[in-house]
């Protein structure tokens, strides 16, 4: 699918999984809402800047994919944080 064949997110999702009342749509797009939910909180409780859809993608069940660096090692960073609180805590509660 080139750029001049589908513009739009629902162009995509009726090409690839069929129409909208078809099973596959359903789930891809239920697929989608909840991967996306999920993938936002995460940035806005990680505070995670500059987020745009050239760095996402999608996969063959309609999850979202980051596929940035930056962002990547953001999350590992701020993971890393979080296990060293939660250890510390753990150690002071001992």
């Amino acid at each position: 699918m080139g750029r001049a064949k589908v513009n739009d997110l629902q162009g995509f999702f009726v090409s690839k999984y069929g129409g909208e009342d078809s099973v596959a749509y359903q789930k891809a797009r239920l697929n989608f809402i909840q991967s996306m939910a999920a993938y936002s909180v995460a940035c806005y409780i990680l505070q995670i800047k500059d987020r745009h859809n050239g760095n996402i993608m999608i996969d063959g069940e309609g999850h979202i994919i980051h596929v940035g660096q930056s962002h990547t090692s953001a999350l590992a960073d701020q993971f890393r944080v979080l296990n060293i609180r939660r250890q510390t805590l753990a150690s002071c509660s001992t």
